[in-house]
This record gives C-alpha cells, sequence and structure tokens, in this order.
C-alpha cells in the first residue's frame, strides 16, 4: 500500500493507494474478517484500530474473537465468533467445524446460527474455498466453506493444478474439482451426519 512518494521510488509497483481506497480495503478486510478466524491455528482474536489526523488516540472500529462451545470428537467442533462492531454492539456466529485427522488442516465449516437471522430462519451461507485463509475465487455453490492443503499460484490468486511449473492455473474452482478429494468427500458426509443429529437433541437451529 503505497504513498505517492512511495509510488514513485518503487521498482516493483507504482500503484498509489489513496486514503479512502485504504479505508475502502479496511472495511472488506473487517466484513471477512470473522470469517477468516474458521481455520487458522493460533490466531483467535482479529482487532482493527484506526487512528484519524489529530487524534491522540486509535479507535476500536472492530473486533472479531473464535471461542470453542463444545467439542463432542477429537474432529468436531461447535465454535463461536462473537463479533463487536464499531458502535459497540455485539453480534455472534455459531459453527460446526469438522477437521480431517489423517491430512492436516483439511476441514469444512457449517454456519449454524447468524444473529442477522430472524426467528427459526435458517442461516445460509456461499461456500468459499481456503487454504487457510480464504482465496479470492468464485463461490463453490456449496452451503459450507472447505479448507485444504490445495496448491495456488505465487499470488493466492487462483490454485494450480499439475506438478511443478508444468502445471496450469485453475481460475475457478468447480464442485467437481472438490469431489476429486476422497477426504473433502468424507468431510462431507460427516457434516451431513453431524448436522441431523440435531434432530434428536432437539436443537431446532442444527435439525433445519
Amino acid at each position: 500500500m503505497r504513498t505517492e512518494a512511495a509510488a514513485a521510488a518503487s521498482q516493483i509497483s507504482n500503484d498509489v493507494i489513496s486514503t479512502s481506497k485504504s479505508m475502502q480495503i479496511l472495511e472488506e478486510f473487517m466484513t471477512a474478517a470473522p470469517d477468516l478466524l474458521l481455520f487458522l491455528r493460533h490466531v483467535k482474536e482479529i482487532s482493527v484500530y484506526v487512528k484519524e489526523a489529530g487524534q491522540q488516540n486509535a479507535i476500536l472500529k472492530h473486533k472479531s474473537i473464535a471461542k470453542p462451545v463444545s467439542t463432542v470428537v477429537s474432529q468436531e467442533q461447535r465454535l463461536a465468533i462473537n463479533i463487536k462492531h464499531a458502535d459497540g454492539h455485539l453480534t455472534s456466529k455459531q459453527w460446526l467445524k469438522i477437521v480431517n485427522p489423517d491430512r492436516n488442516g483439511d476441514g469444512i465449516a457449517a454456519l449454524l446460527k447468524d444473529e442477522h437471522c430472524k426467528g427459526n430462519q435458517v442461516p445460509s451461507l456461499a461456500g468459499k474455498v481456503y487454504s487457510t485463509m480464504a482465496l479470492p475465487l468464485d463461490n463453490t455453490g456449496l452451503p459450507v466453506h472447505i479448507n485444504g492443503a490445495f496448491y495456488v499460484s505465487c499470488d493466492r490468486r487462483n490454485l494450480w493444478e499439475g506438478e511443478g511449473d508444468g502445471g496450469k492455473v485453475i481460475h475457478r474452482m468447480h464442485v467437481n474439482h472438490l469431489m476429486r478429494s476422497c477426504s473433502c468427500f468424507r468431510l462431507l458426509i460427516s457434516g451431513k451426519h453431524a448436522l441431523l443429529s440435531g434432530l434428536s437433541t432437539g436443537n431446532t437451529t442444527e435439525s433445519q
């Protein structure tokens, strides 16, 4: 993120990021921050502060905190992500996260509860592909986020298929790409059974 002076001196890029563009990027990051915590192993909290010119102290604009609610089995976890917004009000999202113990990092996350939904409305989710953090790819069409040790291009903007320099860029992740992974398929089936288990526990949100 270069100022005009830095961009003029840079041999890498002469793109200038204005203050308004910087704030736009920051707003987009704050919107995405809660879901970014889903598959991170050691980062459990993201806070964003902004210090305006002339102000003595920075002001908290956003805070997201991931906390485990329960662990049914070692690979299945209920996760709450609590969000504090700029105006001070709090919201929360409840997730079911299932990981593959045989392949470190592979996992899916299904949204169980979103406080923006009213009554018994089932929360909707446009599934994304993660490689620890979300990749800037089209939505998968699945109602869950999927995390895996996918090969990515050097700029992390596309997937890479094949071996080394002989591979090729995949600009779009199709569901059939995901289904080629036995690990991914097993996780989706496990997620289905875990969600349906809400029928026996009387948990209305999970049952739906």
